[in-house]
């Protein structure tokens, strides 16, 4: 918690928790999504497939989830 109220940013890289117990109190559409709490730009990137095509997506998934979607 002392980190958290040392700087703003300390508190939106701990803050996932606070956005998922939010979260958890809205009603529930059934609709799957995976859910990243930590997607800024420096979590993306290119990524190349095995059928050589390259992808632009997260790289980055410390902070993710099977989720169902809310309204």
């Amino acid at each position: 918690m002392g980190r958290m109220a040392a700087s703003p940013f300390g508190f939106l890289r701990g803050s996932a928790v606070v956005m998922a117990s939010d979260l958890s109190t809205t009603p529930i559409t059934g609709v799957p999504v995976i859910m990243d709490g930590d997607a800024h730009i420096n979590n993306f990137g290119f990524f190349g497939t095995p059928q050589r095509d390259l992808v632009f997506d997260l790289n980055d998934f410390d902070e993710n989830g099977d989720r169902s979607l809310g309204i």
